[in-house]
């Protein structure tokens, strides 16, 4: 009935990017936050090098930060600069499996 409140699956998200290349997982955490744990498989979202990370605006591109405000920032960002499959999954928190440490730079 309200299946427009239920959130993307990101565990099924997360597998999605894994195993196709047009499908990317973007981080919208701060570096610092990101090098303390992220989803294995994410990168730290850099909006002035998304053009070179994803330059085909048709894939599908995965965000998620802490709480799922700065993915929506993300989000809006990605939809104003062509982006056209955009998927916001929300906090961080949704994730119930180990974090990866490191990276960020």
């Amino acid at each position: 009935m309200f299946d427009f409140l239920k959130k993307p699956d990101m565990e099924n998200a997360v597998e999605e990017a894994s195993k196709n290349k047009n499908v990317h997982l973007f981080d919208a955490r701060s570096r610092e936050e990101y090098a303390s744990g992220h989803i294995p498989g994410s990168s730290l979202f850099k909006p002035e090098k998304i053009g070179s990370s994803v330059p085909n605006k048709d894939d599908r591109i995965y965000v998620y930060c802490l709480s799922g405000g700065r993915s929506s920032q993300a989000k809006g960002y990605l939809e104003q600069n062509g982006y056209t499959d955009v998927v916001n999954l929300g906090g961080i928190s949704r994730w119930h499996h180990d974090l990866e440490t490191g990276g960020g730079r």
